[in-house]
């Protein structure tokens, strides 16, 4: 299956779909993209039909039992599809309809219909084990439990196929996944392609992962996760080599603390192992009454002077302790402030690759990273953040309240695909492992104290660096493992979930509309800017097939 897409077709989707260049990836945003594509199609633009059809394709190719995916390809948009993919995809639906839905009282669901329920859970819990055991009572063809793909395999065990490939990418190391991934059958080729991409990423050829992106963005061009992603790469072979901090005054690594000392324990021994050159750290002690203060004092014995503890009696909250820190003498010389959390698991080249955005990209306000979950799959906790075009239906927090500020869930919480791995212009970045430049503080500000004690903070003080001029910037190449969710996700009981709405109304009132349609503006410009110059040299250079 082939988009017939030129570079202007292409402007004209990116224009009247003006979410679709914010990202293609994520269950919901998905969803989002083909309902307002299929509205501008209602309204008379036949030519986004295809694009609507593509991106339902591809998600069916992630997702092969969900059943709105599929109830979508049975519509007119599926009428594109190849002949063997309509087979498949009908028998697939079919299935799971006469199995039916499981009678809580005495109706077990159909083997399908439990695969659909519980597969996809199990990879995300990172219960291998149980999720290759689910497979079992398919039809498995011989050819595809080996890694030898057959000629005509059944409808279930191509599908058998195709999910014990998407295990073995998660459960493997790449060397024992790649025949398992090959052994998905063609109508998955979309699927197979991007996931042999990540494999040869992942053992470091980029040559290799460059031909593989681009021989699947040639019948994707619509793809705009792997079009940022295929672009970085293409543009990482002609710069110069990271480097470390050129002195001690140009960044400083800041990180504070409360209680946390096991996390606490493994962040520094990450962060010790990383190339930080002669950066020095100032940790924040919030006030801990477990360990962290003899943990951090052995830890200032193995730096010596390029550590300094602050100690405070209580708890103040992120906000303050973020501006605690920015008020030492120390970190005011800085150009570039690190902030780190007290959980996250710092790869050796973290600074580097923050470092060498930063030197890029002198305007931003903010540089930050892709932060993942710790334990395999690695679910995505954040990426680049932005807001949703004007006038988009979002849910807000209440019924009477509108929402002017709907960040986009462009694949958040979803198993890691590599396809997050690009470098551009954002809103916002995650505070979790983030430089913020000492200039954007100076123009716009510190951080919030209203905010505490943790949600919003960074992302409101983006909002305003974005305000005065300095945006921030995203260097998704760079990946964070992280102990814990993010706020948000740790929102549990009413009262933590009532603290983390009450700071989302703050966050809507502190903005009137003009500067909530200003933002969107700023984002939404750089975005497309940056996407229309990297698939002009896409399309230069690759000069995509039509259908």
């Amino acid at each position: 299956m082939r988009a017939a897409l030129d570079h202007a077709p292409l402007r004209r989707l990116l224009a009247a779909v003006p979410n679709w260049k914010l990202g293609t990836e994520g269950a919901t945003n998905q969803g989002r993209l083909i309902n307002e594509t299929l509205r501008a199609v209602r309204d008379g633009r036949d030519e986004l039909a295809a694009p609507a059809a593509c991106l339902l394709y591809w998600a069916w190719q992630q997702r092969p039992l969900a059943r709105e995916l599929l109830d979508g390809l049975a519509g007119p948009l599926g009428a594109v599809l190849p002949p063997e993919t309509a087979a498949l995809c009908a028998h697939l639906r079919s299935t799971l309809a006469d199995e039916g839905p499981a009678d809580a009282d005495s109706t077990a669901p159909g083997p399908l219909s439990l695969l659909a329920q519980e597969f996809g859970a199990a990879l995300d819990a990172g219960d291998f084990d149980a999720a290759l055991a689910l497979l079992a009572p398919l039809e498995c063809a011989p050819g595809a439990v080996s890694g030898e793909p057959t000629a005509s395999p059944s409808p279930l065990a191509a599908l058998c196929a195709r999910l014990r490939a998407e295990w073995a990418l998660l459960a493997l190391p790449a060397d024992e996944a790649e025949p398992l991934v090959l052994a998905a059958p063609a109508v998955f080729g979309w699927w197979r392609a991007a996931a042999l991409a990540r494999l040869t990423l992942a053992r470091g050829d980029a040559d290799r992962a460059v031909a593989l992106y681009a021989e699947l963005w040639r019948a994707a061009p619509w793809h705009v996760n792997l079009a940022l992603t295929l672009s970085t790469l293409l543009r990482a072979q002609g710069e110069p080599a990271s480097a470390a901090p050129h002195d001690a005054d140009e960044v400083c690594l800041l990180l504070y603390t409360w209680n946390k000392a096991g996390p606490l324990a493994r962040a520094l021994d990450h962060l010790r192992a990383s190339r930080t050159g002669a950066a020095r750290l100032v940790v924040l002690d919030n006030g801990s009454t477990d360990d962290t203060a003899a943990l951090l004092a052995a830890e200032r014995e193995r730096r010596g002077p390029a550590m300094r503890i602050e100690r405070l009696p209580v708890n103040i909250g992120a906000p303050a302790a973020r501006n605690w820190l920015l008020s030492l003498e120390e970190v005011r010389r800085c150009p570039w402030l690190a902030f780190l959390d007290d959980d996250i698991l710092l790869p050796p080249d973290w600074l580097e690759r923050l470092l060498g955005a930063a030197r890029a990209h002198p305007g931003a306000g903010a540089v930050g990273c892709r932060v993942v979950g710790d334990r395999p799959p690695g679910a995505l906790q954040a990426a680049d953040f932005h807001l949703l075009a004007p006038g988009t239906r979002s849910r807000p927090p209440f019924a009477d309240m509108a929402e002017g500020l709907p960040v986009a869930d462009t694949g958040l919480g979803a198993r890691e695909t590599s396809l997050f791995a690009y470098a551009r212009p954002c809103l916002s970045v995650t505070g979790c492992c983030h430089l913020v430049g000492a200039a954007a503080l100076e123009r716009a500000g510190r951080f919030d104290l209203r905010f505490g004690p943790s949600q919003f903070d960074d992302l409101e003080r983006d909002l305003r660096s974005a305000l005065a001029g300095m945006p921030a910037f995203y260097e998704g190449r760079l990946a964070v493992p992280h102990m814990q969710h993010s706020s948000l996700r740790q929102a549990t009981d009413p009262a933590r979930a009532g603290h983390v709405l009450g700071n989302k109304i703050k966050l809507e009132h502190l903005y009137d509309d003009a500067q909530k349609a200003e933002l969107a503006r700023i984002d939404h410009e750089a975005a497309l800017t940056d996407l229309d110059a990297r698939l002009a040299e896409l399309y230069a250079r690759f000069a995509p097939e039509s259908a």
